[in-house]
């Protein structure tokens, strides 16, 4: 069996009774963003006193590509916080049972050796959507077909892996990344519940009517957000750095050449900026005494 086809077997493999939960849950909440590791971040948003009392709910890929997943699943718990499941959720279930079947998962899973038997629980368990009746908000990773109303007849491969929808025989076909002619599903989206979604770093913040996407993409440097509700209200905080560039391997001489400049910039421009500034001063007074 491939990677592929390894992936695609554990997305489904839950469950059809826990593929859709609905909370009776009326109080407050605080819906976070993609953190793809980013503990650091998640702790600092999540000692935010704004979120105080608040019920600590995750859209997926909480874990994966960035420093410390083991730290963000520990804080999960921690926080007893409930959770979609999210393709990057899937491709470590994929990675530990390889691991378990002895065969070697991809190096970038190499911190999934560190998982423990709570880890496994809390991650096997996930569903993929998550209703809100009191809020009128429904949780998912990704996204869903917006000519499909009802959950239980989204295929949930789309629900943690879309983006875009492409428009093929007047119906809508989902695409996980762009292609010509796509657009995103979110403004088409028209209900009945409020999906709240994660998974496009690329558009950032998504604000539609019936959608709102918060995938601000801490992970590339940029902030993990939230949503309070019922307050409708953002908060957020900025990235310690760029964990990961787009577009440049993870791996090599130049990739991490590249990425050093990038992680050094903030400290280094400045520093140049100064520097020259100050050479300017220097030659402009010798000038002005000639």
């Amino acid at each position: 069996m491939n990677w592929n086809e390894a992936y695609l077997d554990e997305a489904e493999e839950l469950p059809i009774t826990e593929r859709h939960v609905i909370s009776n849950y009326e109080g407050r909440l605080v819906i976070i963003g993609d953190v793809h590791g980013c503990s650091e971040e998640l702790e600092e948003l999540l000692q935010k006193p704004e979120i105080a009392g608040a019920q600590v709910v995750f859209v997926g890929d909480l874990v994966n590509k960035g420093p410390d997943s083991i730290g963000c699943l520990n804080l999960a718990q921690k926080y007893k916080a409930l959770c979609v499941r999210g393709n990057h959720e899937v491709a470590v279930l994929v990675a530990y049972n390889m691991r378990k079947e002895g065969k070697a998962p991809l190096s970038k899973y190499a911190w999934t050796d560190q998982l423990s038997s709570d880890h496994i629980h809390f991650l096997k368990h996930l569903p993929y959507s998550i209703l809100f009746p009191k809020h009128n908000l429904r949780i998912v990773h990704a996204g869903l077909n917006p000519q499909i109303s009802h959950i239980k007849e989204q295929k949930t491969i789309n629900m943690i892996t879309m983006r875009d929808v492409l428009k093929e025989d007047n119906k809508w076909k989902m695409c996980e990344v762009k292609k010509e002619g796509s657009i995103p599903w979110a403004p088409l989206w028209q209900g009945p519940e409020h999906i709240v979604f994660g998974h496009d770093a690329v558009r950032g913040l998504q604000l539609c009517e019936h959608a709102t996407g918060l995938d601000t993409g801490c992970l590339y440097g940029k902030r993990l957000t939230a949503l309070l509700v019922p307050e409708n209200r953002l908060i957020s905080v900025q990235a310690k750095r760029a964990y990961v560039i787009p577009g440049i391997p993870k791996r090599g001489l130049i990739a991490n050449t590249i990425r050093l400049f990038f992680w050094m910039a903030p400290v280094l421009l400045p520093l140049t900026f100064k520097a020259l500034n100050s050479l300017q001063g220097t030659l402009t007074n010798r000038d002005c005494n000639k």
